[in-house]
């Protein structure tokens, strides 16, 4: 009988990254979309800021995801 050690990288924090990492990305858009002539630079701001989150919360999705594809016993879970 073989051990299954299972992965050490959750599923869960997987997809909570993901998840952070498109709604920051989604609502950073929306933002960006929705500017008025009044409001164009706050909005401008907010997008960046929105932007920047996603692409920070990316790098842990990416390193995770790695890492739970090397960890694991087929590759592909």
């Amino acid at each position: 009988m073989k051990p299954n050690y299972k992965n050490w990288v959750p599923k869960g924090m997987l997809l909570g990254f993901l998840a952070g990492t498109l709604g920051s990305l989604g609502l950073g858009l929306l933002v960006y979309f929705t500017a008025t002539e009044g409001t164009y630079v706050a909005h401008l701001v907010w997008a960046i800021v929105l932007f920047v989150l996603a692409f920070v919360l990316f790098l842990p999705f990416l390193w995770c995801f790695i890492a739970y594809r090397a960890f694991s016993y087929n590759g592909r879970k």
